[in-house]
């Protein structure tokens, strides 16, 4: 005996509202180190884009890393440096936010707008 499984996409935003529409597209979307994927008919999307707009045009251009070169949590992963090169970085972020009188977790990972800050300041330490 065969089987055929299908998979219909709904419309995330829609779904939360108590409605089932098809979905058009699946978006990746990140922020603060949270990824998410959400699928969206084109109307949501297009909305989502024009909200997304004036922040997208004031950045910055990433590049990409390749597939499967992400970490657990979905962050790009350091691509390629050594475990050393690391811990003296962290060690230079960690002296700089103790000279700025800057509150950081004892253990784990280092804040994002820390290591922006950072390196803000000319990287100094690294």
């Amino acid at each position: 005996m065969s089987a055929r499984t299908a998979v219909e996409l709904l419309d995330d935003l829609d779904l939360a509202a108590g409605k089932e529409t098809p979905a058009d597209a699946t978006l990746r979307l990140a922020l603060d180190g949270r990824a998410v994927e959400i699928e969206l008919t084109n109307k949501h999307r297009d909305k989502l884009a024009a909200l997304l707009a004036p922040y997208l045009d004031a950045g910055r251009p990433v590049t990409a890393s390749a597939p499967g070169r992400r970490s657990a949590n979905g962050a790009p992963r350091t691509g390629g440096r050594d475990k050393a090169q690391r811990r003296r970085e962290n060690d230079a972020i960690r002296a700089f936010a103790d000279a700025q009188g800057i509150p950081y977790p004892a253990r784990g990972r280092l804040p994002g707008d820390l290591r922006q800050r950072f390196a803000d300041a000319g990287s100094p330490g690294a």
